[in-house]
């Protein structure tokens, strides 16, 4: 990791780093909006904090370089890279089958277990906005996440979140379709007014 530091306190080089193409438009953690799919939805984000997936491009770009130049450093810092940039944590529900399952993927492989979804007291659609500073190195953004979450209100102290939409809508939409599978009600916090709808039946 030497040549990594080295390059790194060069300022003619981070004045170039500054100007490539990296994806820095990077969902706040835990905040990529649930997408739903046939029978169920996906709720997917990075695994790390922006910070490190944006290290990770950095460690793939600068590997590839050292690795051009046959030096073996590039060798630790290309996967190093992959597993910041591309390792991704998830859940994914099946309405039908009253079920959830919380995953840990990375480039394709997925581990984790289905459980059972607990009796749900009502399902939330609410707004949220969180305002998230990055820096790496000489390279700095702020993000902006606003939209509508839909969370699974199980009790006081324990909730499932299902990702957010930035159409609230559609997220009302997607809260109904929780709270008609799950048998409960629905609550419409979009103007920050408690609106109840429901309950629902699975037949609605």
């Amino acid at each position: 990791m030497k040549h990594f530091i080295i390059i790194l306190n060069n300022r003619h080089l981070q004045n170039k780093l500054n100007f490539l193409p990296l994806p820095l438009d990077i969902p706040a953690f835990g905040l990529t909006p649930g997408r739903f799919r046939g029978n169920g939805s996906i709720m997917k984000h990075n695994y790390f904090p922006p910070q490190f997936v944006i290290l990770g491009y950095l460690l793939i770009i600068l590997g590839i370089y050292f690795l051009a130049r046959h030096d073996w450093v590039g060798f630790v810092m290309v996967p190093a890279g992959f597993i910041f940039s591309f390792t991704f944590k998830g859940r994914v529900f099946d309405l039908k089958n009253r079920k959830y399952r919380e995953y840990l993927a990375f480039m394709g492989l997925k581990s984790g277990r289905w459980k059972n979804i607990p009796p749900v007291e009502y399902v939330s659609v609410y707004p949220e906005r969180v305002v998230q500073d990055q820096h790496v190195a000489s390279i700095s953004s702020r993000h902006v996440e606003s939209g509508f979450r839909i969370d699974l209100i199980i009790s006081r102290s324990e909730r499932i979140e299902c990702g957010m939409d930035p159409d609230g809508d559609k997220a009302l939409e997607k809260g109904r379709e929780f709270a008609t599978a799950l048998n409960c009600k629905l609550l419409d916090f979009r103007s920050g007014k408690a609106v109840w709808i429901g309950p629902f039946a699975a037949d609605d």
